[in-house]
């Protein structure tokens, strides 16, 4: 096939049910990740996790990480750092049109100060 299929994970993929920052086993999980899916990049090289962004055409594609990082009592998903690379890709594009990618609801209950 000629069609890229990218991934991003959730909870199940991850570790188990509602899985957070402290999963254990989660550096098998992202090893597993890495191997199975073509992404077209996991984390950069100070920070772990599977997210990553790439272009098609005019469009910039952020795909987020949402449990390598997360964390319900600081109320975050995506914890500083991941925001951090995700403000910079957002203030460095160039691309007219954007497109965030999570593998769960943005919005979820509980998680506010990602909002």
């Amino acid at each position: 096939s000629n069609v890229p299929t990218y991934s991003a994970w959730d909870d199940h993929e991850y570790g188990s049910n509602n899985a957070e920052r402290n999963q254990s086993g989660k550096e098998n999980s992202l090893k597993a990740f890495k191997d199975l899916w073509a992404n077209p990049g996991a984390g950069t090289q100070k920070l772990k996790g599977t997210f990553y962004t790439y272009y098609w055409g005019d469009v910039q594609f952020i795909v987020l990480d949402n449990r390598w990082y997360r964390w319900k009592p600081e109320k975050t998903q995506y914890g500083e750092s991941q925001k951090q690379w995700l403000y910079e890709q957002l203030e460095n594009s160039d691309a007219p049109f954007k497109v965030i990618v999570a593998g769960c609801d943005v919005m979820e209950a509980g998680y506010g100060k990602d909002l």
